[in-house]
């Protein structure tokens, strides 16, 4: 795994990012419509090659959710580390050890095999994906696929459970 010691968020983070696809993205690069690629990857493309070019960062626009998001990080973290009773380490960017030009930026590590990747949706969305019993999709597409791919260790799975043999009715009895 190969980490890069930044600051997230800081402008030598958006730099040590530039001409990369992170993994905050991955859902626009695949995202398709009925007729083909959305026209969200030709966006991401196009900022992917424009910074290439010119080894400036995008411009990135930072909505009211996003910075609410920034201010609640550090408890939702702390609350995180305190349930579990683990430590979270903070960590800046870590490319894809196989797949060049592509990272992510966990909200933080935990022990040899977890990552956090932390949501501060606004009460209206939080309710939704509550009485919804789901997460949205971006969220598992953008944070946690996009970060396990990264970070490579966690794509190990546990073994397959054996199945269970059918239970005899005669026998139940």
């Amino acid at each position: 795994m190969m980490m890069v010691d930044v600051v997230q968020g800081t402008p030598e983070w958006r730099q040590a990012r530039v001409g990369s696809l992170g993994a905050s993205r991955v859902h626009e690069a695949i995202a398709c419509t009925r007729n083909g690629w959305a026209a969200s990857r030709a966006s991401v493309l196009s900022d992917i090659v424009a910074e290439r070019l010119t080894g400036v960062p995008a411009e990135i626009y930072v909505t009211e959710a996003m910075r609410r998001g920034q201010v609640l990080e550090p408890d939702a973290r702390a609350a995180y580390a305190f349930q579990r009773d683990v430590d979270v380490e903070l960590v800046g960017l870590v490319r894809h050890p196989r797949i060049a030009g592509t990272h992510a930026s966990p909200d933080g590590l935990v022990a040899d095999c977890g990552l956090v990747e932390i949501k501060c949706p606004s009460t209206v969305a939080h309710i939704s994906t509550l009485l919804a019993g789901t997460i949205s999709d971006r969220y598992v597409t953008d944070g946690v696929r996009g970060a396990r791919l990264v970070r490579s260790r966690l794509i190990r799975r546990p073994p397959p459970r054996a199945p269970t043999p059918p239970r005899d009715p005669d026998r139940a009895r």
